[in-house]
């Protein structure tokens, strides 16, 4: 990692402002029992310092700040010390308390509430806010999970094994809605560069993210058309195999289209199962960092990313309760019955149901 100065130096002030924060309440005599804001502040100050801890051993080059930073260290140590194992057990309870899988699905859940509720991303303060605290957490459960001089010195005292299965929770949540943070890349490196993240394997999950340009959304808004159409051709032939073709008088196209506006469900399985990453722009060499190479979509829609393929099937329950629940919408939909007849008999044939497809299109 190529030294910044600013950014380290700004990495080492909040560090000595947490150890200054966290010495005051250790000598706080009027915390009360139920009040855990010395474990919160412990908290964040093995934060601050884990994270310049990161950047120092990822530096290229001699750090100008190692007084500081061992001042840092020594400080720590004197304030581990100087306590008991009454304060360690209280904070491994604040540790369960935060660190817990429902406090993770509000963070998210607050995330998307602040998307769906603003009007461009751009102005969308809550949706950054919101973003930032799911991100400092991966990155705070990540090393708190990690192998450090640090956390070998708290071996006895911090359950890092929390923050292993708390790591892994984020991450199979950011799986499953990958393309959401795709949209906001620039939050994301906005992060990242701020916090000094190296560009190294361990911290992969972080050099995914390209800016988007507006050339890299009309893209992603061609791959979604591609999409419909490739998915519509699938369909199309399995209802000129089954003779039901000429049953239709609307295009299977048009159907999906609007299936899929009136389920978010069905929507997101189709996006997670057929459809290619958000298309990133190509990588920028960082200062901080080499250059990461990321294979760019081709524009043309290959058939395995778009067709009904084993994917779909290896999560078959899942989407079949989604498109039971769409077709549960669209019955009760106010729209042209033979549009209702057909849009249902399509999603019946998504499921292989094909007498169910030809039941609902003979129906008066």
């Amino acid at each position: 990692m190529i030294l910044n100065r600013d950014k380290l130096a700004s990495l080492v002030m909040g560090c000595m402002n947490s150890i200054s924060l966290c010495i005051e309440y250790s000598f706080d005599q009027s915390i009360a029992d139920d009040d855990y804001s010395y474990e919160l502040v412990f908290d964040e100050t093995l934060f601050d310092i884990m994270t310049l801890e990161r950047t120092i051993s990822n530096l290229d080059e001699e750090n100008p700040f190692h007084k500081e930073v061992d001042f840092i260290y020594e400080s720590f140590e004197k304030i581990i010390d100087s306590n008991n194992t009454p304060f360690f057990k209280r904070l491994t309870d604040y540790e369960n308390a935060c660190y817990s899988n429902s406090i993770l699905e509000n963070h998210f859940n607050d995330l998307k509430n602040s998307l769906e509720n603003g009007d461009e991303l751009i102005s969308n303060d809550n949706a950054a806010d919101q973003l930032f605290d799911i991100l400092r957490l991966k990155d705070k459960a990540g090393l708190f999970a990690s192998e450090t001089i640090i956390t070998k010195r708290l071996k006895t005292v911090l359950n890092t094994e929390i923050f292993v299965t708390y790591s892994k929770s984020i991450d199979n949540y950011i799986i499953k809605h990958f393309n959401t943070f795709k949209i906001l890349s620039d939050y994301i490196i906005g992060y990242r560069n701020n916090h000094l993240i190296p560009n190294s394997s361990e911290y992969n999950w972080w050099y995914s993210f390209h800016s988007l340009t507006s050339e890299n959304l009309i893209q992603n808004l061609e791959a979604y058309v591609l999409q419909n159409e490739s998915l519509a051709k699938s369909i199309g032939q399995k209802l000129k195999n089954l003779d039901l073709i000429n049953k239709l008088q609307h295009s299977v196209k048009d159907s999906l289209v609007y299936a899929r506006e009136v389920s978010e469900k069905l929507n997101d399985i189709i996006d997670e199962t057929f459809m290619p990453d958000i298309v990133s722009s190509e990588p920028i060499p960082d200062v901080w960092g080499e250059e990461s190479h990321i294979s760019i979509p081709d524009s043309e829609p290959i058939p395995s990313d778009h067709e009904m393929n084993d994917r779909f099937y290896d999560i078959f329950e899942v989407n079949k309760q989604a498109i039971m629940q769409a077709i549960e919408v669209i019955e009760a939909d106010d729209i042209d019955e033979q549009k209702r007849k057909e849009t249902v008999a399509i999603l019946y044939l998504m499921l292989g149901e094909n007498n169910e497809a030809l039941k609902r299109l003979d129906e008066d």
